[in-house]
Formats: C-alpha cells, sequence, structure tokens
C-alpha cells in the first residue's frame, strides 16, 4: 500500500479568509422582507425563493456564502446551545443550509418532548435503550407546540466571523 502521508500525520486547516464570507442574499435577514417563503416546521422542500435566475439555474443549489466555503455554523434559539453545523464538500449550498435548519429544529422538538434515556451508569456491555419511534404526525405536532408559532423563516444574520444567527417569527 502505497502513501504519500503518514497515517497520523497533521492535517492542514483551511486558510482563513481575509474577510468573513458573506451570506448569499436568499438566506440573509433583510430589513425590506425575506427571498424564501418557508415555514421551518416543513420539509425543505416546499421553500419557494422569490427571485430572478438565468434560466436552469437552482436555487438550492447556489453556494451559500460567498467566498464558498465547507462549513458553516448556525446558532437559534430553537436549538438553544446546540449549533447546527454543515459540512459539505466542496461548498455549503443554500439547500443544505435549510435542510439542517430543518432537522435540527425536529431533533430538537424530538429531544425536548422525548427525551433519549441515559443510563446512570457506564457498563461496557450495557446496551442502549430503545427509543420508540415517531410517527410523521406527532413529531409535526411536536415540533408545532415546540416552536410555538414561531416557525416563519426570516433569515440568518451575521453572529461572529464563524457563525450566523437564525432568526424565525410568526
Amino acid at each position: 500500500m502505497h502513501r504519500t502521508r503518514p497515517p497520523y500525520a497533521p492535517v492542514p486547516l483551511p486558510q482563513p479568509f481575509a474577510h468573513p464570507p458573506v451570506i448569499d442574499p436568499v438566506l440573509q435577514r433583510l430589513q425590506s422582507g425575506v427571498v424564501i417563503t418557508w415555514s421551518v416546521s416543513e420539509h425543505p422542500s416546499t421553500a419557494a425563493a422569490h427571485m430572478v435566475l438565468p434560466y436552469g439555474e437552482v436555487w438550492q443549489n447556489r453556494p451559500a456564502t460567498s467566498p464558498c466555503t465547507s462549513s458553516l455554523t448556525i446558532w437559534s434559539e430553537p436549538t438553544r446551545d446546540r449549533p447546527i453545523v454543515i459540512i459539505k464538500e466542496p461548498y455549503v449550498t443554500i439547500g443544505d443550509v435549510l435542510w439542517h435548519v430543518y432537522l435540527a429544529i425536529r431533533a430538537a422538538a424530538r429531544e425536548h418532548y422525548q427525551p433519549t434515556p441515559q443510563p446512570l451508569l457506564f457498563h461496557p456491555h450495557a446496551r442502549p435503550l430503545p427509543v420508540p419511534d415517531v410517527d410523521e404526525h406527532q413529531l409535526r405536532q411536536w415540533v408545532l407546540r415546540y416552536l410555538n408559532g414561531h416557525t416563519v423563516w426570516k433569515g440568518l444574520t451575521f453572529h461572529d466571523p464563524d457563525s450566523w444567527w437564525l432568526d424565525v417569527r410568526r
């Protein structure tokens, strides 16, 4: 087996940008309104973008940032202390952002209403406790109750050089 680097060689970190990446206007929280109409409680395929694109270009496939980045961190009230971290090569797309927001909010609601049982003592041969399945209707009800009516996508705002803040409203 031929290797160009030893298996435990340090992995070079990506070069930092001279300026922080700018989020695509489709994802931005704008004072003048929103480009995307979407309820974060619904599947991302229901999102609609109000913009004109060149023929054949799909807005969900556009890079989420400029310059393109392979990772993005989003903080939000619904996910509280758990950031939404998106990693994708060669770059994160607008569709990736919507998909990960959707999944993170569903996970937060499920954890709130059906916490994962945690063993009090760790035992090397302990089996994980089964987590009961939840049907889609029940999970959707949990999401709506968890968000307390704050389901409307309003966009992302700059949080710090490495992350963004998700705004959802009534």
